[in-house]
């Protein structure tokens, strides 16, 4: 349960099932009592409301390019923070992130997912120290 590299997996396959606009529960990988407070300071909370935010997203063709500052689980619960751009064919943010995790069900699931301006809570973009990238 508490593996680091699990929930860097799971962030992995999700941001890759978000960016194929196709699967809004990504792959599955949603805790029903997940949140999310998006960039723009909008609060989803509970899988259908994320899921509507998702499947609206994807109309706009969104794609989520993060960068991974750090992670690390204690017990059930794990954590996975950086930076990030954002775009969709009306907009690109560029924005910190903090996904929190959940083990549930013999997989890590997305619990919270919350993303703030730059400058607000953690490192500028600029700064790559301890970056491990998940591409």
């Amino acid at each position: 349960m508490s593996n680091p590299a699990g929930v860097l997996a799971a962030f992995s396959d999700g941001v890759k099932v978000f960016n194929a606009n196709t699967d809004p529960t990504i792959g599955g990988h949603l805790a029903q009592n997940v949140t999310v407070n998006s960039y723009d300071h909008t609060p989803y909370s509970g899988i259908a409301a994320v899921v509507g935010y998702f499947t609206q997203e994807f109309k706009k063709h969104a794609q989520f390019t993060p960068t991974v500052r750090g992670h690390n689980v204690t017990g059930a619960s794990g954590k996975v923070w950086g930076y990030g751009t954002w775009v969709s064919d009306s907009s690109k943010q560029k924005f910190n992130f903090e996904f929190q995790f959940i083990f549930e069900d013999a997989q890590w699931l997305f619990l919270n997912l919350d993303c703030y301006k730059l400058g607000n809570r953690g490192a500028e973009e600029n700064d790559d120290s301890s970056v491990v990238r998940t591409e």
